[in-house]
């Protein structure tokens, strides 16, 4: 599913894609800016990104993509009704609803990662 929603030039996580054709990317690019073509190039911080994202902005950019509507309302499901707890002094205390981003190293964070990515990177 990912080859078919993401740009050819994300790479990670592709089983058909190598991070070599981005580094072919780079110099294509480099060429293009040394013989005088307007570029734009951006480098973002998204290190933190995933923490803060809208979760109606994943099941948005699904339905933007036709996703299947049964696998929205599972990712939908996965991604709802996530509650945390903090641990003080080896004991569990309280639950804490989240509000926004995924659970670290679940494996749907990387398909959820690059639909995120794609609608972000249509903004600039």
């Amino acid at each position: 599913m990912l080859p078919h929603i993401i740009y050819n030039s994300q790479a990670g996580f592709i089983s058909t894609r190598y991070f070599t054709d981005n580094i072919l990317l780079s110099a294509k690019i480099l060429k293009e800016f040394k013989a005088g073509n307007n570029l734009f190039c951006a480098k973002l911080d998204i290190r933190k990104a995933f923490d803060y994202l809208s979760r109606d902005f994943l099941l948005d950019r699904q339905k933007l993509k036709c996703f299947p509507n049964l696998f929205i309302k599972y990712i939908k499901g996965c991604i709802s009704n996530i509650y945390f707890s903090i641990c003080i002094n080896g004991s569990l205390e309280g639950f804490f609803k989240s509000t926004s981003g995924r659970h670290q190293g679940c494996p749907l964070s990387p398909l959820l990662f690059y639909i995120a990515m794609n609608g972000i990177s249509c903004y600039l």
